[in-house]
């Protein structure tokens, strides 16, 4: 019976340990918000902000002042034809949680790399996706030209070295005792 009890305490330390580490590895937002950016207009060279590396896949991007340090992005058609720019993070997955759409009156689409496309309202606003698990998107516009602001990905956080090193360390005292049950 006790050794019934040593075997359970161990077994149910083992889950409390693992379920803490996974409730550890949560998504940490990143939000490219191009207030760092020079205003400028006609850009083709790729604008990186926080890990988030946008391209232009054909056409170019503009960087609008809306104010100190409050800028958004652009796609239009008006100089090298239509436009689309592509997000990624260097191959790592992410969830497209949002995107801001500051002004009404513009539509576009959305394509994920997962095969997800997305229409674009002209309503302008907030736009949630929840698109999970994707390793890029690119936005291009119906209408003459689309703003864009608050880029909001989601990405898995991975755990810390010292919640590994704990983690291993439970593993081998709960191989160890198990080894040692067998020879008792």
């Amino acid at each position: 019976m006790i050794g019934t009890l040593r075997a359970s305490w161990r077994t149910g330390a083992a889950l409390v340990v693992g379920m803490s580490l996974a409730a550890g590895a949560h998504a940490a937002p990143i939000v490219v918000d191009y207030n760092a950016a020079a205003p400028g207009v006609f850009l083709v060279a790729p604008y990186v902000e926080d890990g988030v590396t946008m391209s232009v896949v054909t056409g170019h991007y503009d960087i609008i002042a809306a104010g100190p340090g409050a800028n958004f992005a652009n796609i239009d058609a008006a100089l090298f034809g239509p436009s689309q720019v592509s997000f990624s993070m260097g191959g790592s997955s992410f969830t497209l949680a949002s995107i801001l759409f500051p002004t009404g009156g513009q539509s576009g689409i959305l394509s994920a790399s997962d095969g997800s496309v997305v229409a674009i309202p002209a309503t302008g606003g907030t736009q949630n996706f929840n698109l999970p698990g994707i390793t890029s998107f690119t936005l291009a516009h119906v209408t003459p030209f689309l703003s864009f602001d608050d880029v909001t990905l989601d990405v898995a956080s991975s755990p810390e070295p010292s919640s590994l090193l704990l983690l291993g360390a439970g593993l081998a005292a709960f191989r160890l005792s198990r080894a040692r049950r067998r020879h008792v």
